[in-house]
């Protein structure tokens, strides 16, 4: 079993997903009799907890979707609807933002315009959307309705909201593949270290 991640109770799982004799240790972190209250996502009980694990779910996904690449927005209380924050370089040659959000409760279509409303307030170029459960129709429509960025330092055109869930992250391994501004900066740096190369060359001739 690869690339699986399971929500729940970690003895109802093994029961019923897990095959005999598969397992050969079980390590439990969470110290116990420390009148703790370790709830889960799914349990939607004990605020503090929940949004400790809740915030700990944002991180995961925002920094897996963007291999590390993104910032992780360590504001306290409302984040506003960001939950990571990654640049890259626009055909102006200055830094373009890229606000990531993330959910993983229920969705609709609302969330959608609400990054949208984000985007705009940030001055941002991108967003994208992260999801646990499936999106809806009316969000895909939203997300597209919301048009294409082009770039010359992108190989195809974008979508300027892109809708991205858990699944296509862990099974299908989907990734942020867009080029952020350090990468784009250290490209052309190599380039004109090629350029300057085949020059010496030539002046040596």
């Amino acid at each position: 079993m690869v690339n699986q991640l399971f929500y729940g109770d970690n003895l109802e799982v093994l029961r019923k997903h897990i095959k005999d004799e598969t397992i050969d240790l079980c390590y439990i972190d969470p110290p116990f009799n420390s009148k703790r209250n370790y709830n889960q996502i799914y349990n939607n009980v004990g605020k503090e907890d929940d949004d400790r694990t809740r915030k700990e779910f944002e991180k995961w996904a925002v920094l897996t979707y963007s291999n590390n690449r993104a910032t992780i927005n360590q504001k306290k209380g409302a984040d506003k609807g960001i939950d990571g924050i990654a640049y890259f370089t626009g055909d102006k040659d200055e830094p373009e933002k890229i606000i990531l959000q993330v959910k993983s409760g229920n969705v609709k279509s609302g969330d959608i315009r609400d990054l949208q409303r984000t985007i705009t307030l940030e001055k941002a170029e991108l967003g994208i959307f992260i999801t646990l459960k499936p999106p809806t129709k009316e969000m895909i429509k939203t997300a597209k309705e919301a048009g294409i960025y082009k770039s010359r330092y992108m190989s195809q055109p974008v979508d300027r909201i892109m809708i991205v869930t858990i699944q296509e992250i862990i099974e299908a391994q989907k990734r942020l593949d867009i080029r952020l501004s350090l990468e784009v900066l250290k490209s052309a740096e190599k380039q004109r270290e090629v350029k300057q190369t085949q020059l010496d060359l030539f002046d040596h001739e």
